[in-house]
């Protein structure tokens, strides 16, 4: 009996180790055109196997996006955007992506003003 349960916690373990969530969320928001480009890198060997599957977004803490996906963009990472027509300066958008096998991943953003360019002088 030690036997066999041990031999399902090695196979479960073994699963897990191979099982990981985004390895970080890059995320920026255009003010100008009120868009959330996300990447997360997630490097996979079958992105229609083991995926991201599920981004939510929060807009000032109020959950305005949940988005479910069947496969991910490639091998390598999700990609995504979103308009959000509300958002403006000093809001806050936390973006949160679950892989389907294990794993979640979260990363807050505050909007800023943009930088002003100086390129012209």
């Amino acid at each position: 009996m030690r036997t066999l349960v041990l031999l399902a916690m090695m196979i479960v373990l073994a699963g897990l180790a191979v099982a990981h969530p985004a390895s970080e969320i890059i995320a920026e928001f255009d003010l100008e055109t009120h868009t959330l480009t996300i990447e997360l890198p997630h490097s996979v060997k079958s992105a229609d196997k083991h995926f991201i599957d599920e981004i939510e977004i929060k807009l000032n803490g109020d959950v305005i996006i949940t988005q479910k996906f069947m496969s991910q963009t490639n091998e390598e990472m999700q990609k995504a955007s979103y308009v959000i027509v509300d958002a403006k300066v000093s809001d806050e958008i936390e973006i949160k992506a679950n892989c389907n096998k294990f794993g979640k991943k979260k990363e807050t953003i505050e909007i800023e003003k943009p930088k002003p360019d100086n390129s012209e002088e």
